[in-house]
């Protein structure tokens, strides 16, 4: 569950990448239209509802229960490791390295 705060759209916790490599389903509560949910619909690693939303959280659970959960698109799952992160983060520092040069 992401805190219940404006700024809730974009926090994602180091839990929900554990979660990923883990190969576990996530079942969160949080902004339908923020990080969380962006990040669990294009990897098919679980699925949100949005605070209050009794009626999808109870969907979502029934899904995770009967197995009817997309699945996980393991690519996109890649692209969230640490060992990909990372890549990016070096690359990153790289460029702004040769712009300082």
């Amino acid at each position: 569950t992401a805190n219940n705060t404006k700024n809730a759209k974009g926090i994602l916790t180091g839990k929900v990448f554990e979660y990923m490599a883990a190969k576990c389903p996530i079942l969160a509560i949080g902004p339908v239209d923020g990080e969380l949910a962006t990040i669990l619909n294009e990897t098919g690693t679980g699925a949100i509802s949005d605070f209050g939303d009794a009626v999808t959280l109870e969907k979502n659970i029934l899904a995770f229960f009967n197995g009817t959960t997309t699945s996980r698109n393991e690519i996109k799952v890649e692209q969230y490791s640490r060992k990909a992160l990372t890549g990016k983060l070096c690359d990153l520092l790289r460029r702004l390295d040769q712009r300082v040069s």
